[in-house]
């Protein structure tokens, strides 16, 4: 392996895959945070609303860390690292 390769896999252990799984921990709490909020205020429409946006963008915060981390691999694999 290179110094060339040897820095981009680094960067990838020591920042990248850190960095994701910090965010993928904050879209796993904000869904989480979501369900409380949800099953907290079930007789109040506008908290039920706000708890079920708040699930929707958890979920959509973890697929598109899932994602990262897909195209992560994918580059890491066709640059040869």
């Amino acid at each position: 392996m290179g110094p060339v390769n040897t820095f981009i896999n680094k960067i990838g252990e020591n920042i990248l895959n850190p960095l994701i799984y910090l965010m993928f921990g904050v879209a796993s709490l904000t869904f989480a945070w979501g369900v409380y909020v949800f099953l907290a205020n079930l007789d109040n429409e506008e908290k039920r609303k706000e708890g079920g946006w708040a699930m929707l963008w958890g979920v959509l915060g973890m697929a598109i860390m899932l994602g990262a981390k897909g195209i992560v691999a994918v580059i890491k694999e066709t640059i040869g690292v």
